[in-house]
């Protein structure tokens, strides 16, 4: 049931590597985008920036850009995924050297360039906390002042005392953008979380935790268009007895004791198999990887469990409560709706022939 679960309940993981390749496209566009800005200072000298430098930040910022998209593109991401499980904090600090790149080059568009680097801030909106993003502003800062000490070194009239406390109004703007990330990511955690728990009322049964009918449907849908050539049984497993509990004593013991069947179905099959409550006291059982004699056994170790269980009940064992099961097996060119019809007409012979027992159809 885990591997049908898995597409329900999480983001497929083709669909995370290619928004994340979107994305990384995206962000290369906005630095592309930083250096057209450009062109018209380069042109009328208003920076001092040969076509040959600004050639060379345009190589760079492809190369960087492109190295990115192909470690996603080859699933390299995955090695930072317990660091890093949305890969934004790599490309955020190749941003930072980036931006860092653009100011050594254009120091003069240095308070416009550095401003760019909120709209980095903005790519992990949902997913970046507070921590994450000041410890990434944090980096830029320190990379930014770098950036002014090797210009002052390089003989440009800048002031590092004067860039530093330029500096500290952005940083400060930027750690107030990480208090709004982290509201973003607790209202995304939160989202995620109502999505999971809508899911599973969807999927399962409030009452005993089975599947429910939609999640039977899913289950036996996917099972039939896997076609490996492996038969499997499909069961109907209904409560004999059931209507008088609930007249004489109550939905309350009927209701303890759909949980009891579920409990007892539950512990007698394996992780390969299935099991769902249809509604009222009639449940599914999928068997998968095995034949008639063991789909057999294991439906017949349901029902003697379940007996034993009743003999230990006082009320139960007054009312006559047992089981009976129907079983049938797949075939070629079966359907969904033939399995489930089929079962429930060799749970209709197992009432008809005094209940408590099992009819199979089986045949490997």
């Amino acid at each position: 049931m885990e591997d049908l679960l898995g597409p329900l309940v999480n983001t497929d993981e083709a669909t995370k590597k290619k928004s994340r390749k979107r994305s990384i496209l995206i962000a290369c566009a906005g630095f592309l985008l930083i250096l057209f800005v450009s062109i018209p200072f380069v042109f009328y000298h208003a920076i001092n920036m040969t076509t040959n430098t600004w050639l060379f930040a345009f190589g760079i910022t492809i190369l960087v850009w492109f190295c990115l998209w192909l470690s996603v593109h080859f699933g390299l991401d995955q090695h930072t995924r317990s660091i890093d499980p949305h890969f934004l904090i790599l490309p955020a600090m190749c941003s930072s050297l980036l931006i860092c790149l653009y100011i050594y080059i254009a120091p003069e568009l240095r308070v416009l360039v550095l401003a760019g680097w909120f709209a980095v801030l903005l790519f992990g909106a949902g997913l970046l906390g507070f921590k994450q993003a000041f410890l990434l502003s944090s980096f830029t800062a320190c990379c930014y002042l770098a950036t002014v000490a090797l210009l002052i070194n390089k003989g440009r009239g800048l002031s590092l005392e004067y860039e530093f406390w330029l500096l500290m109004p952005q940083l400060t703007f930027w750690c107030y953008g990480a208090t709004v990330l982290e509201r973003l990511k607790r209202h995304r955690s939160e989202n995620i979380r109502l999505r999971l728990q809508l899911r599973e009322m969807a999927l399962f049964d409030a009452l005993t935790g089975l599947a429910n009918r939609r999640m039977a449907d899913l289950f036996l849908t996917e099972a039939l268009q896997q076609n490996d050539g492996q038969l499997f049984y499909v069961a109907m497993v209904d409560i004999d007895g059931f209507k008088d509990i609930n007249d004489d004593y109550g939905h309350a013991v009927g209701d303890d004791l759909l949980i009891d069947i579920a409990n007892i179905i539950k512990q007698q099959l394996s992780h390969h198999d299935f099991c769902a409550r249809l509604g009222g006291d009639e449940f599914v059982v999928i068997l998968k990887k095995t034949n008639a004699a063991g789909a057999n056994t294991a439906l017949n170790n349901i029902r003697k469990a379940f007996n034993r269980h009743i003999s230990q009940h006082n009320i139960c064992a007054q009312a006559q409560v047992s089981l009976s099961i129907g079983v049938t097996v797949s075939e070629a060119n079966a359907t969904k709706s033939l399995l489930l019809k089929r079962a429930d007409e060799q749970l209709y012979k197992a009432k008809q022939a005094g209940k408590n027992q099992l009819s199979a159809c089986l045949s490997d």
